[in-house]
């Protein structure tokens, strides 16, 4: 390798050594020693050369001004090994530290970026795809052991590459992610990759228009008291990301946040204190996502919000997804929102409970039944008046997810809402599970409401009809007025998002339950 100091680099972090490097580069692979070089201006890195230092703390590359240091455009196996590039520079920066043009097999190993505190803008490693350059690939790029501070990894149209055992923390950018990736940028695995997001409506890894992404291990930290983190992984336009093992850490925003994404699987994945910013932003949420599925996630806020978010929210354009088997620490208190779990029927699984507290028994059963509905199932008879509330009194002993009310129709007519209510003092009552209003139609019936992990507690399962000719098993029994099990009233909107329960009515619905 050849010396720079041969070339007449000089090392002192006073010199402009820029000239040195470009000749050292012409002779062949470059050796910097111990010392501080100041680049005055951009070098360009020949195709196949390396440039290599002693050490990140032994080797330094400086620059002050607002200029790219080091860049390439095409060729193949560039590498660049075993120092720390230095900005001193405070203030919008438009130049990247290290800017490359379509790289192949390109080596980034034992580097260190540091951005001044204080800086904005572009501070750390841009490769991006330039298709215009006729006969020029730009794929398999190679980053281990690579820290940026105050930086970014941004790469555009670059392929099949690999970041290992690295840390890229964008905590100085707004609205940008610390990892950015868009427009074909397919094929990369992420290992052991510790990111600090950006903040606003920033994140850790962005991908736009991206496809078959493993990150695997690593996490995204929010800890930073004064800075007001945004996203974990934001996805947009993009399928096929396979996260496993990844965790956050106080994030301002949602640790996945999923647009028009597909194909996806999530695993192992843990949410610590998320919603930082008390915004009302949940751990996941989905919008017009479909396919993807998320298994053995660990959520845990215990900050008090005055806007606490959900675990898990997808919107009705985001279907096929699959959510189960989450483990909810409650430990140190829970502050999430009700329903904890916000999805389509047939997302949310019936796994998903606060496993690290408490397990539930083999034999615990699959469905809660309400006192009232222990009694002789009753012939079928017409609903006894219009717009009536039948409301069955209950205690859940197991905390799990439930999203079904079972029952029966003999004879459809008009409509119908199933909801379930949270008793408080007093018989004052809020409705965290509810069906909203559905036509009622003949059958054995397993209604789905908005799905939601319930804790153990009082509660009542109220069933309501817009009409009197709609056939169901409900019955009059006396003893019922002494045991305060049902209530019953009139509600021409249907059962609303709270009010106040008055115990003692004797009508009950034959075999009404409620299922997980």
């Amino acid at each position: 390798m050849f010396d720079v100091r041969d070339y007449g680099a000089i090392g002192d972090g006073v010199a402009d050594d820029s000239a040195a490097f470009v000749a050292a580069l012409a002779a062949g692979d470059a050796y910097m020693p111990e010392g501080t070089y100041r680049l005055g201006s951009t070098v360009a890195i020949p195709a196949g050369r390396q440039l290599m230092g002693s050490g990140a703390k032994t080797t330094t590359i400086l620059v002050t001004t607002d200029i790219t240091a080091l860049t390439w455009a095409g060729g193949q196996a560039e590498s660049l090994r075993n120092f720390r590039l230095r900005s001193w520079y405070v203030g919008n920066r438009t130049a990247w530290d290290i800017d490359v043009t379509n790289p192949v097999k390109t080596v980034f190993e034992d580097i260190e970026i540091d951005g001044a505190t204080g800086m904005t803008g572009n501070c750390g490693i841009r490769m991006r795809g330039d298709n215009s350059r006729p006969g020029e690939a730009h794929f398999m790029p190679q980053l281990s052991r690579v820290w940026i501070r105050n930086g970014r990894l941004v790469v555009n149209q670059v392929s099949d590459g690999h970041v290992s055992d690295s840390f890229i923390w964008s905590n100085n950018n707004t609205d940008v992610a610390a990892v950015d990736f868009s427009n074909i940028a397919d094929g990369w695995s992420f290992s052991n990759v510790d990111t600090v997001p950006g903040t606003g409506d920033g994140s850790s890894y962005s991908f736009t228009n991206v496809h078959n992404i493993v990150i695997n291990g690593g996490y995204s930290d929010g800890s930073y008291v004064d800075i007001m983190t945004g996203y974990g992984i934001k996805a947009v336009n993009s399928g096929q990301l396979f996260v496993a093992g990844w965790r956050t850490y106080n994030l301002g925003k949602s640790g996945i946040h999923l647009t028009n994404t597909h194909n996806c699987s999530f695993s192992a994945v843990g949410f610590q204190q998320g919603n930082k910013a008390d915004g009302g932003y949940p751990d996941i949420e989905l919008v017009a996502s479909t396919g993807n599925t998320f298994l053995g996630t660990e959520h845990s806020q215990p900050a008090a919000h005055a806007a606490k978010g959900q675990i898990y929210r997808e919107d009705a354009a985001s279907t096929h997804n699959s959510f189960d088997y989450a483990a909810i620490v409650t430990v140190s208190g829970n502050q999430y929102a009700t329903p904890y779990f916000q999805g389509n029927a047939t997302t949310i699984g019936a796994s998903c409970r606060p496993r690290s507290l408490w397990t539930r028994h083999a034999s615990a059963p699959n469905f809660q039944v309400p006192p009232a509905s222990l009694l002789t199932i009753p012939s079928p008879s017409p609903w006894p008046a219009a717009n009536t509330v039948i409301a069955h009194r209950m205690h859940i002993q197991v905390g799990a997810v439930y999203s079904l009310a079972q029952f029966r129709v003999d004879s459809g007519s008009g409509n119908m809402q199933i909801a379930l209510l949270k008793i408080g003092a007093g018989g004052a009552w809020t409705r965290p599970l509810n069906s909203g209003t559905v036509a009622c139609t003949t059958g054995d019936k397993s209604q789905s409401m908005t799905a939601a992990y319930l804790d153990p507690g009082e509660y009542a399962l109220a069933l309501w009809c817009d009409n009197a000719t709609a056939v169901l098993r409900y019955a009059t029994n006396s003893g019922l007025v002494a045991t305060r099990l049902t209530s019953e009233w009139v509600s021409a909107e249907g059962i609303s998002a709270s009010g106040v329960l008055t115990w003692g009515s004797p009508k009950y619905v034959g075999g009404l339950v409620l299922a997980n």
